[in-house]
């Protein structure tokens, strides 16, 4: 059921206008929002990749990631990791494009919408393309330096799995559309069109507690 909505969603009226409201109500041309988000960098992206790497390494890998991300000329290497991270739907952020599914611009008035939506979104899409590939860049580099079995300057598939594996914990999919089913819901997709961010943060935190106490004695686990 989940992949033939992906493939061709279909949904409710209603739950479209709602989501498309409340997006531009609380995060279009928000700039207060696009900067609340990059913090997610610094908080929950250093946590996620230090307690795999080490936060030493992995704060120096989120610093030359950011600056990567800003850079005109880009290796071939990580203009790669960038490209299947396009892909495989782990960065640029979609949420509007989503809520308000562009079908057809056929008509001024839906092309002069679109050009405002675009400018409305460019904010948090910014901040949220900039958290995705600073995390991807930074997990990559630091998951192929570990592994240590692919030469400099050559792309390692292996990294760059554990790479998408990582953004997907912190983030979950760049495509709300491929969400959980219950988003296929309109009342849920209304009522949960800003839980998303939440629910993910919940499930890395219940992870990480089910990982930390995995072969433990009960003492250890209860702490």
């Amino acid at each position: 059921k989940q992949l033939d909505y992906f493939r061709n969603p279909n949904l409710n009226n209603w739950a479209s206008k709602l989501g498309y409201f409340s997006y531009t109500m609380y995060l279009g041309a928000n700039l207060s929002t696009a900067i609340v988000n990059v913090l997610d960098v610094p908080t929950v992206t250093l946590s996620r990749l230090g307690g795999t790497y080490g936060f030493a390494k992995s704060s120096a890998a989120l610093t030359n990631a950011s600056k990567l991300f800003f850079a005109k000329n880009k290796s071939p290497e990580i203009q790669q990791v960038i490209d299947r991270g396009l892909d495989s739907g782990v960065v640029r952020e979609q949420r509007l494009r989503d809520i308000a599914e562009f079908k057809n611009l056929d008509s001024k008035y839906a092309r002069m919408k679109a050009g405002v939506d675009r400018m409305v979104n460019w904010a948090f899409a910014k901040s949220d393309m900039f958290n995705r590939e600073t995390a991807l860049i930074a997990a990559y580099q630091l998951s192929k330096a570990k592994r240590g079995k692919v030469a400099e300057g050559e792309f390692d598939p292996e990294a760059f799995n554990d790479a998408k594996r990582s953004v997907y914990d912190i983030y979950g999919s760049s495509f709300p559309k491929a969400g959980p089913p219950i988003m296929q819901n309109g009342l849920a997709r209304t009522a949960l069109t800003f839980k998303q961010f939440a629910i993910n943060r919940m499930l890395l935190l219940t992870n990480a507690m089910r990982e930390a106490g995995k072969g433990e004695s009960k003492e250890v686990r209860d702490a």
